[in-house]
Formats: structure tokens, C-alpha cells, sequence
């Protein structure tokens, strides 16, 4: 049986970890300022998404949390490239303070949400999928 709590409590986690990279790259005061603050801002703006999508699909019912756990899966998709992103490209620019440890953290637990994201919504989407009952018809004398 499928589980929405332990995806909630991933999801969460991750967003934990999403603003805390978010809140290094606001206080870091050596970057150059529009970097800082617009990764800063784009880390906010993850971690609550990650947070609310998780909320969602634990709240909802069939199709609805269907939808929320394709928009999660796709949201800790994102959350994925965006820290490869970050392991590989950021530290070969100004950004010298990058907070390395979360980007790595939050790459395994946006891999973790991502796979459970997926499979729960497989199984939610085959779930609805069974076929019908047969329907006994009626003598027609």
C-alpha cells in the first residue's frame, strides 16, 4: 500500500535542504550581488514548491494527488539538475562560496524524492486502472 506520509517527510526534508543552500547563497556577501541573491531567490522559490507539492499529494485523493505527484516529480527533477548544475559549473565561476555539502545532499535527496515521486505516481496512475467488474445481465425472457 502506498504511503503518502514518507514522500511528505522526503519532500520536506529536501526543501529543508534546498533552503538552507538558498539562505547560504542570500548571506554570502562575497559573491557578486544579482548572483547571490537571485540563486538565493530561486532556492526559496524551490524549497517552498517542494514543500507544497509534497503537502498535496499527502492530502489529496486519487486524481488530484495523482497530479500533485507528477508536479513534485517534476519539481525534484529540476531540483536534481539544478544542483549538478551547481556541483559542476558553479565552482569555475566567482562564486567561490558555494555551499558544496548541501549541493551534494540535496542532489541524493532530490534523486530519492524524484524516484519515490515517480514510482508513487505509477502506482497511483495503475491503481485507477483495474478493470471492471463484470456486470451480470438480466434474463431477457
Amino acid at each position: 500500500m502506498w504511503n503518502p506520509r514518507r514522500t511528505m517527510i522526503l519532500a520536506v526534508g529536501t526543501a529543508g535542504i534546498c533552503l538552507a543552500t538558498a539562505v547560504v547563497y542570500l548571506a554570502d556577501t562575497e559573491a557578486p550581488e544579482p548572483v547571490g541573491v537571485w540563486l538565493g531567490t530561486l532556492g526559496l522559490l524551490g524549497a517552498s514548491g517542494l514543500a507544497a507539492a509534497g503537502s498535496w499529494q499527502q492530502r489529496s485523493e486519487a486524481i488530484a494527488r495523482l497530479l500533485a505527484l507528477v508536479l513534485l516529480s517534476g519539481l525534484a527533477a529540476m531540483y536534481v539538475a539544478a544542483n549538478v548544475f551547481a556541483l559542476f559549473v558553479v565552482p569555475a565561476t566567482e562564486l567561490d562560496g558555494a555551499p558544496r555539502v548541501l549541493h551534494v545532499a540535496g542532489l541524493v535527496a532530490g534523486i530519492a524524492l524524484y524516484l519515490l515521486a515517480l514510482w508513487e505516481s505509477t502506482r497511483a496512475f495503475t491503481a485507477g486502472r483495474r478493470p471492471p467488474e463484470p456486470v451480470e445481465m438480466p434474463d431477457a425472457r
